[in-house]
């Protein structure tokens, strides 16, 4: 129960958050605010990944991956949308160790964008991470599969 009530905490702080900041921001599907942030290192299991945009995100086009350092995706069940907010439920047996966070949304003309950062669950092993994206041509394969899981196995076949 205390999870859920610091999720849901953490969601209308998040949304507080981007409607305070919303004026001041640049590009559409900017990212505001996340929670973990970005080379956060927590002490405490995450049981959730918060993202917070500068305006409300196409749900037909957001998604969210959190990649191990084995880039198996430890997401576990469906997106929640809340407009320009999203979250993530991470699995629940999630051992210490960095994890990487892609995301994407829609850009105004509708193409999809996005970025990526990294938090730790105990002491962070930072790498370099495509922190924006802009458009088909970047877009990474994962992100453009519409069932990430079926590239990760692929790469890990290949390996």
């Amino acid at each position: 129960m205390r999870r859920w009530l610091r999720v849901v905490a953490t969601g209308i702080a998040v949304a507080v958050g981007v409607v305070i900041m919303a004026p001041h921001a640049g590009a559409a599907g900017r990212l505001m605010a996340s929670d973990p942030a970005p080379k956060e290192e927590v002490s405490q299991r995450p049981g959730w990944v918060t993202l917070a945009f500068d305006t409300t995100v196409k749900k037909s086009v957001v998604k969210i991956l959190v990649l191990d350092s084995d880039g198996r995706n430890v997401v576990v069940g469906d997106l929640i949308y809340q407009g320009s907010t999203v979250m993530v439920q991470l699995n629940n047996a999630l051992p210490k160790g960095t994890y990487t966070v892609k995301y994407q949304v829609d850009r105004k003309d509708g193409q999809p964008q996005g970025g990526a950062f990294q938090f730790a669950y105990g002491k962070g092993k930072w790498t370099d991470v495509d922190a924006s994206w802009s458009g088909t041509a970047e877009q990474p394969p994962e992100m453009a599969n519409p069932d990430p899981d079926v590239y990760k196995r692929q790469l890990l076949h290949l390996r």
